[in-house]
């Protein structure tokens, strides 16, 4: 088994370059790639680098991992800035040319530890290309982890057959056959206490409930029909959430989608399942990852016994990034909920009303 990170920067060198002098020392992984979008000014992770490719190389040719050292920093040049899901696509594209299995996928702001590594790389596949039996989290769960041998995907296919699914699973679930664990991911604190952690992950929603829940005011108003299909993944008061997050009733969790700043992938099945969508610049992300995992047959789970820090502060997008929320949400509800025209057209007035509505609401701050 060869793993590797993949960490996607743009212009925040200073939490890159943190991250990677903390985890080339892992023994668990054999590389860090670093995909850069575009960045103003690279030269400070050109100089901790071991393999620079540019733009334009050739991502075919595999490279000799122990020949490069121990655990090479490998920077991939991207050609231009296409967010999130397309710099982790890079990343993605290069593991599975050459020879890596299992990945993370890890924002430069993010802090996280060899052993949390090594919980998620565990569970993932879970012995499904050679058959061996599932080893992460036995002790806690109690559940029956045994694969039949299902091998991974021989090429990479783009396509992208989803229909719009909801609704919770069972929690200790059995991750048997048919049950292959592609993705993984532990809780996600904050290092303040001044703002609350959030939710590491969630049963996807319909169209409507994903809709309702972009407004400010409906998604209030309309609370118990949008989390009604994942209440318990939310941080509410209910002593039955605290127990799943706090890992009392199971250290593993099957979820649909988990947050994209730290997680772990089979990058073979990353790969077949297409990936991120290119064309989302920001937000959603999580959520097409999580529909294309779940139409494959793949299982995505949420483990509640390890966690990691992500430096980010939590808060709604401003009207600025309300556009792009809007965009990726059209895309979103087009390609992976099928919806109708009708439904497309007031998902657009809908998504218009929230944009005018969060750029009011910036008017009244600034006044103050």
């Amino acid at each position: 088994m060869k793993t590797a990170a993949i960490i996607v920067n743009h212009n925040n060198q200073d939490d890159l370059i943190k991250l990677i002098s903390r985890i080339r020392n892992y023994h668990i992984l054999d590389a860090v790639v670093i995909v850069d979008n575009k960045s103003d000014d690279v030269r400070s992770v050109e100089e901790i680098a071991d393999i620079i490719l540019d733009p334009h190389s050739n991502m075919s040719p595999r490279i000799d991992l122990s020949a490069a050292g121990r655990c090479p920093v490998i920077l991939i040049k991207a050609p231009r800035n296409g967010g999130y899901g397309y710099g982790n696509n890079i990343g993605m594209r290069w593991a599975y040319h050459n020879g890596i299995s299992h990945a993370i996928i890890a924002n430069p702001d993010t802090e996280f530890s060899e052993d949390c590594v090594r919980s998620l790389f565990d569970i993932l596949g879970s012995g499904a290309a050679d058959g061996d039996k599932l080893t992460a989290c036995a002790d806690k769960t109690g559940i029956d982890k045994t694969d039949e041998g299902r091998t991974g995907a021989d090429n990479i296919c783009t396509g992208m057959t989803c229909e719009g699914m909801s609704g919770a699973d069972n929690i200790g679930v059995n991750v048997s056959s048919g049950h292959i664990v592609a993705a993984a991911a532990p809780i996600c604190r904050t290092p303040e206490s001044s703002y609350e952690a959030p939710v590491s992950g969630w049963y996807l929603k319909t169209w409507g409930q994903e809709l309702l829940s972009k407004g400010p005011l409906c998604r209030r108003i309309f609370k118990n029909y949008v989390y009604r299909s994942d209440a318990a993944m939310y941080k509410q008061s209910e002593s039955t959430v605290s127990r799943v997050f706090t890992g009392t009733q199971s250290a593993a969790v099957r979820v649909d989608a988990v947050l994209g700043s730290f997680l772990a992938v089979d990058v073979a099945r990353f790969n077949e399942v297409g990936g991120y969508d290119d064309d989302v610049f920001l937000y959603c992300e999580e959520n097409i990852l999580g529909q294309k995992m779940k139409s494959h047959g793949y299982t995505t789970m949420l483990l509640t016994d390890q966690e990691y820090i992500h430096k980010h502060k939590p808060g709604r997008p401003g009207s600025k990034a309300m556009k792009y929320l809007a965009e990726s949400e059209l895309i979103y509800f087009d390609r992976y909920l099928r919806i109708s025209g009708f439904q497309r057209l007031l998902s657009r007035i809908f998504l218009g009303i929230v944009r005018l509505e969060v750029r009011c609401c910036e008017k009244a701050v600034s006044r103050k």
